[in-house]
């Protein structure tokens, strides 16, 4: 079993929400910190909503190495092509 350093306030142990990675652009390092470990406990679906507030572009590695790209940074991430799932016009 591999745990990671972020922990679910909620239930004391590793987040488990199906994620191995988040990375967040936007104007703020210490709002897209904050950003990436929100995202990772509670999922992407829940905070999608708060990157668009934020105005900011993320990337997520889901657990099944699948990769999800937000609009803004669709241009710049080029990942394997089989791999690739867009953000569901969520943001």
């Amino acid at each position: 079993v591999r745990y990671h350093h972020i922990i679910d306030p909620r239930s004391g142990r590793p987040a488990a929400t199906g994620l191995l990675s988040v990375t967040a652009v936007g104007k703020s390092s210490m709002d897209m910190d904050a950003l990436t470990t929100a995202v990772f406990v509670s999922g992407i679906e829940k905070r999608m909503k708060l990157l668009k507030r934020l105005n900011a572009q993320a990337i997520f590695i889901g657990s099944g190495g699948e990769v999800y790209v937000t609009e803004g940074l669709r241009e710049q991430f080029h990942p394997e092509p089989e791999k690739i799932r867009y953000d569901r016009g969520a943001v």
